[in-house]
């Protein structure tokens, strides 16, 4: 199942952002196996969602809430609806919780990225103050 990044629109696959991701944080191959894949105190790796952060993976309140990914940097411009799309993200992933797997048939059942649209006709996310 992919879970797409609110900012770029980059698929990502469900499985690599729950279960591989983490191992890219430089965490032990023992750890890595043991996360439970909440974001947050209340996991056995309290500062596993910086730990991604580092990594470029920016989530709501699940892995599922994807809202900026190691693929974002190749963006020149953040758009308002990509803004739009992470406030979405973000408020469906509070609202399910740690749902993570509820987040991702969520999102893909409902394909929420097609009310905002691509990025590439946005024209009006600059000024043109000239």
């Amino acid at each position: 199942m992919d879970v797409t990044c609110a900012t770029c629109l980059e698929p990502w696959e469900w499985y690599h952002l729950r279960y591989d991701a983490i191992g890219e944080c430089g965490l032990s191959e023992e750890l890595v196996g043991q996360w439970d894949g909440i974001l947050g105190p209340e996991s056995n790796i309290p500062n596993a969602k910086e730990l991604l952060e580092q990594q470029g993976y920016y989530f709501g309140a699940n892995v599922s809430a994807l809202l900026r990914c190691p693929c974002c940097h190749k963006k020149t411009k953040d758009s308002r609806r990509a803004a739009a799309r992470r406030e979405l993200v973000a408020m469906v992933g509070e609202l399910l919780g740690d749902d993570s797997d509820g987040m991702a048939s969520v999102m893909e059942d409902q394909d929420l990225n097609l009310g905002l649209g691509d990025d590439d006709d946005d024209e009006d996310d600059y000024d043109d103050d000239e």
